[in-house]
């Protein structure tokens, strides 16, 4: 059935590509933020002459986030098809959708989405590592990161794009500044210091409360950095659609859609083996790992670096949690120097200016 699905879809042939054409896809339809929305942002703010259609699972999302240069379309529709296989690039974060006979003229550009301290493809059940090899060109944050990730985890042996990834040029930016008031505004924690906790996606749908402690975190941050703090929760995009986040007296902002702004505006990070770490520590900030089940999640899925490898803290329980925080000392920004250092960053806030250089190149 998907073969003779493909077959049938190739009657959209008829029409040209577009060689100014983007067809953007952020976790399945699922979202708008990312790597695919700091794309659009910087084509409309410097004036390019590029096309977007942004495919969606349904016009709700959509609605959520309006883009002045962005057309929304249902993806798993005709019309969605249409506008995939008419465009001369497809800009994604997760996977392409099976079935869909791409052209050969076409562009597919990976970003995935984090580069974070848990094994992913291979090493993750139910994944086909197969998958990547269908993109044109994947873009990678490090050395080690095309070394590990993309290579050994998921076999990719095309093209690599050196130059960091696009939702990352937010935290090299002034910008930065007035995103982050933005989203303090909107929940109405102008004047109070943010603790980010993000726990990360753990390869099922099952949620289960965390065992932190929230009022001792707060406490511990009072203790360390004074100011008045409030508790923000963010739940992995994969879980948020189908669970609610326990804040506590916190704010539950996993609906929020696209998490760099959370990134700017959260002094403290607090999370375990996700990517986030890596993005939000390159405004300098402080980062904290939360990590009770280490040992069994090591085992069961697999670490790219060993706690003592990186620049942040790992605690196994609330209360070396708390004592590595009211510990935090400022030698922290030179060990992600180091850090950084050490894997061969290509993070440098030009990534989509790159992009871009790309992207006309290869559509002449």
């Amino acid at each position: 059935m998907k073969k003779l699905l493909s077959f049938l879809l190739r009657i959209f042939y008829l029409f040209p590509v577009r060689k100014n054409k983007v067809f953007l896809l952020c976790f399945d339809g699922a979202k708008i933020g990312y790597d695919s929305k700091a794309i659009a942002d910087y084509a409309a703010e410097n004036g390019l002459k590029y096309k977007f259609v942004w495919g969606v699972k349904d016009k709700s999302v959509a609605k959520k986030n309006k883009l002045p240069n962005v057309r929304f379309v249902k993806y798993k529709s005709l019309k969605g098809v249409k506008n995939m296989l008419t465009s001369r690039f497809i800009i994604y974060n997760v996977n392409l959708p099976s079935g869909v006979p791409f052209r050969k003229k076409q562009v597919k550009i990976c970003t995935w989405h984090g580069y974070g301290v848990k094994k992913v493809g291979r090493f993750v059940e139910g994944v086909n590592p197969k998958n990547f090899s269908r993109a044109t060109c994947v873009l990678s944050h490090s050395e080690d990161y095309t070394e590990k990730v993309l290579k050994d985890s998921f076999g990719y042996d095309g093209k690599i794009l050196n130059i960091g990834v696009p939702r990352n040029d937010i935290f090299f930016s002034e910008k930065r500044f007035e995103v982050a008031q933005k989203v303090k505004e909107k929940y109405g924690v102008a004047d109070k210091k943010i603790v980010l906790f993000a726990p990360t996606f753990r390869g099922d749908f099952t949620y289960e409360k965390s065992a932190i402690d929230y009022e001792k975190l707060i406490g511990a941050l009072t203790v360390r950095f004074g100011g008045e703090w409030v508790l923000m929760v963010r739940l992995h995009p994969l879980l948020a659609s189908k669970n609610k986040a326990d804040a506590g007296t916190g704010i539950d902002v996993s609906d929020y859609g696209d998490m760099q702004p959370l990134l700017c505006a959260a002094d403290v990070l607090v999370t375990d083996y996700s990517s986030s770490p890596w993005d939000f520590s390159l405004q300098d900030k402080p980062v904290f790992l939360f990590v009770p089940d280490a040992e069994k999640y090591d085992k069961d899925r697999g670490l790219y670096y060993s706690f003592d490898e990186l620049p942040y803290v790992a605690a196994r329980d609330n209360e070396e949690l708390c004592e590595s925080i009211e510990k935090f000392d400022d030698a922290y920004v030179e060990r992600l120097k180091n850090f950084r250092e050490r894997v061969v960053s290509y993070e440098d806030g030009r990534s989509c200016e790159n992009l871009f250089a790309y992207m006309d190149k290869v559509s002449k």
